[in-house]
């Protein structure tokens, strides 16, 4: 994971992200003061890093502006009393220097790893119902990940009819999310993979079951976030939801392409595929942003809300968001661009419990105060967490524990 040009003791939890460089220069500055006020070993804790003195770290951080390795920053932090011997003295003469590299190293970023586990794997075969953990995630250049999102829920647009549906159903139909119908949240759904794979749903005292297979049943376009779909209607789910009797399932025969997203055309590689998607072929979510997260929330929020097909571990060199400085990430057998930080909406907010919208608006609310990007016009108001992701190349596999 890169983190900018400064190691994580100047990175601190900013927030908001544009104070980064401000906050930069006055770390710098502090340092500098003190290593010539108090001219023996002090330590100091940002973030959980020690530092011996702060003279002989900014001449260690100067002395390597381009050869910056992450092993040095563990060491710090492995002794917390590093005697940092062999460094030579800081000159004033540097001082110019590195407050005006401070300033043109703005998005800079050296490339260095962080080590993580993953926790969880997860695919959610109807889109905007239940997921079902997994022991493992195959992913495919063209259609994503495996069983994930093969299937949507749709239902009538205001002021179509019945016989609207069967004339046109690409123009009656809409397709429906927990945004609009949080019941959805509430559905029991089996996956039965292998040669022949299969979804069943269990809804208040109503099943249907079906195979992920096409049948020659009519097929036909529906509009998802700029993208088309083509899709067929599974026969036998009419009915399934007694809220809305014209909601019907359909199967996703051709799913979304994540580049023709008009949206965010420029955050997407060509030729990428994935199911019914709202953009990237996969979600991304670490657990230490979570943690950050619900210190902060007026509830704790499990991480099934944000409904992520990885869960990852550990803490990189950066801190609880280093979510904020991942670039791609390698697997045994799979790698991951990151495409975008993923902006979140209103359907964080149902409690997968009830089925119903947390009242007080958690986790958006708290997502609000410090996770907007100001600079980039396209989130609006909402607030990012964990990452969108499309796979490296021509795919392949991730397994939980690696």
């Amino acid at each position: 994971m890169p983190p900018f040009l400064f190691p994580p003791l100047v990175w601190a939890k900013i927030r908001p992200p544009s104070l980064l460089i401000t906050y930069n220069t006055i770390i710098i500055l502090i340092l500098l003061i003190l290593s010539y006020i108090l001219p023996n070993t002090i330590i100091i804790d940002i973030n959980n890093y020690f530092i011996c003195n702060p003279k002989q770290y900014i001449t260690t951080i100067m002395s390597n502006l381009l050869q910056l390795q992450h092993t040095n920053y563990n060491n710090h932090n492995n002794n917390p009393n590093p005697t940092c011997q062999s460094l030579p003295p800081l000159q004033i003469n540097h001082v110019p220097i590195f407050l005006l590299l401070a300033l043109l190293t703005k998005n800079r970023y050296y490339p260095t790893q962080s080590h993580y586990h993953v926790v969880g794997l997860c695919v959610y075969p109807v889109k905007s119902c239940p997921g079902i953990p997994q022991e493992s995630l195959t992913f495919t250049k063209s259609h994503g990940i495996k069983y994930d999102r093969g299937f949507v829920v749709l239902r009538r647009k205001k002021g179509s009819s019945a016989s609207d549906v069967g004339a046109s159903p690409g123009s009656a139909l809409e397709v429906v999310t927990m945004r609009e119908c949080p019941f959805m949240s509430k559905v029991r759904v089996t996956l039965r993979a292998g040669s022949s794979p299969a979804v069943s749903l269990k809804y208040g005292g109503r099943e249907a079951s079906f195979l992920y297979e096409a049948d020659d049943a009519t097929r036909f376009d529906v509009e998802l976030f700029r993208n088309k779909m083509t899709l067929q209607i599974v026969d036998g789910t009419r009915g399934l939801f007694p809220e809305d009797e014209s909601m019907v399932v359909a199967r996703v025969l051709g799913g979304v392409k994540c580049r023709e997203d008009t949206k965010w055309q420029d955050c997407y590689p060509g030729g990428y595929g994935a199911g019914a998607v709202d953009g990237s072929q996969a979600l991304v979510v670490f657990t230490s942003a979570l943690e950050d997260l619900n210190e902060g929330a007026s509830r704790e929020i499990p991480v099934e809300r944000f409904r992520p097909n990885i869960v990852l571990a550990g803490r990189g060199a950066a801190q609880r968001w280093e979510e904020d400085f991942v670039r791609e990430l390698a697997f045994p057998g799979l790698g991951l661009s990151v495409n975008k930080p993923c902006h979140r909406c209103v359907l964080s907010t149902v409690d997968l419990d009830t089925g119903k919208f947390d009242k007080k608006m958690e986790p958006l609310k708290t997502l609000k105060k410090h996770r907007l990007i100001k600079k980039d016009g396209r989130f609006g108001d909402s607030p990012a967490f964990g990452l969108n992701c499309t796979a490296q190349g021509e795919g392949g596999e991730v397994r939980r524990g690696e």
